[in-house]
């Protein structure tokens, strides 16, 4: 199948009702859980209020947004949800650059409140960050859409530059063969200019069947990413950053890292697949009937009929040769037929009375 373009995709995903009480659904739950409201990106969109619980701590190129009240200022994980428009987590089959190929997943929120809500916090944070560096150090803001619409991106890196191994923990972490069919990220490891530490892994996995006595759904590992649809309902948990870029002249860049994948509902992964295969069928009957349509056969001669015959035409020629002046014999032969005309039609007269 061609497979739909990212401004259809949204269009279909918008005029579902289902997809959109989902969603709100989804978001009002998370909202309302004991467990679950504190980390909801969504949830902070006061200046005052991210102030008061988060702070940034660095260490070597990086800056992280950290709890500010929690024992030891761990990193701040934050959640967000919506609907898939496009993802990449592999599988890498040849050789790429691995500083600037990464892992990545967008999201869009179809006029979700609590997600408009998450955007205006990214921008919030993202004062944070800069205002712990030197005036203009930081890059500018850049908020994500597709075609026209709000969306959220987060990524990570395939690998870590042995420069930066130091930052992130590797012990327990193991590249996934599903990522990595050829080989090819594991012999950058054993080059030893890469490293597969924790900033690289990021948890896959798809909520299952509620239990029975509970009524709580608990999620099941996914090994393989490309299990991940355009149209998937999920929710993201992700880390909040700067980096420092360059050596001379550098520059803060502000990263959204993702750190987890969560698969809630796939129904309009489903809306989405059924559309592209009736569109796959339009197609095929469009070009069915066009290559009907098309004229096989050979193309037929075009004759132009004539009432003189050819030796007329030699006679003529002919006449020329011996010096006349081909006008002359065309005036010669025109009033001969003239005056054949006029005697057919005396005859004719003569008939008729």
């Amino acid at each position: 199948m061609a497979g739909l373009t990212a401004g259809l995709k949204i269009e279909v995903l918008s005029k579902s009702w289902e997809c959109n009480t989902k969603l709100n659904t989804l978001t009002d739950a998370r909202a309302w859980s004991e467990e679950h409201r504190y980390v909801q990106l969504s949830e902070y969109d006061d200046d005052e209020l991210i102030r008061d619980q988060f702070c940034v701590k660095k260490k070597g190129r990086y800056s992280y947004v950290v709890w500010k009240k929690e024992a030891g200022q761990p990193e701040v994980v934050l959640n967000i949800s919506g609907f898939v428009v496009s993802s990449f987590f592999g599988p890498i089959n040849r050789h790429v650059n691995l500083r600037i190929t990464r892992q990545n997943i967008t999201i869009v929120g179809l006029g979700n409140p609590a997600f408009n809500s998450a955007l205006s916090v990214l921008r919030r944070i993202y004062r944070l960050l800069d205002q712990s560096h030197p005036i203009g150090a930081m890059q500018p803001f850049r908020s994500t859409k597709v075609l026209d619409t709000p969306a959220f991106t987060a990524e990570a890196r395939f690998l870590t530059s042995i420069e930066d191994v130091e930052a992130f923990a590797t012990d327990g972490y193991s590249l996934r063969h599903s990522q990595d069919p050829q080989h090819i990220l594991q012999s950058c490891v054993g080059s030893g200019k890469f490293a597969y530490t924790e900033d690289n892994h990021v948890e896959l996995s798809e909520l299952g069947d509620a239990d029975p006595d509970t009524g709580i759904q608990f999620p099941n590992n996914i090994d393989n990413p490309c299990y991940i649809r355009p149209g998937d309902l999920v929710e993201l948990s992700f880390t909040l950053r700067s980096i420092t870029l360059g050596k001379v002249q550098t520059k803060e860049a502000f990263v959204t890292k993702l750190d987890a994948v969560v698969i809630i509902d796939k129904f309009g992964a489903k809306l989405l697949y059924d559309r592209d295969c009736q569109d796959d069928e339009a197609r095929r009957a469009e070009a069915a009937r066009l290559e009907k349509s098309k004229d096989v056969s050979a193309p037929k001669k075009l004759r132009v009929g004539s009432s003189v015959k050819l030796s007329d035409y030699v006679d003529q020629f002919l006449e020329v040769g011996r010096g006349k002046d081909l006008d002359e014999v065309w005036d010669k032969e025109s009033d001969e037929v003239g005056q054949k005309e006029q005697g057919d039609v005396g005859e004719n007269s003569a008939m008729l009375t």
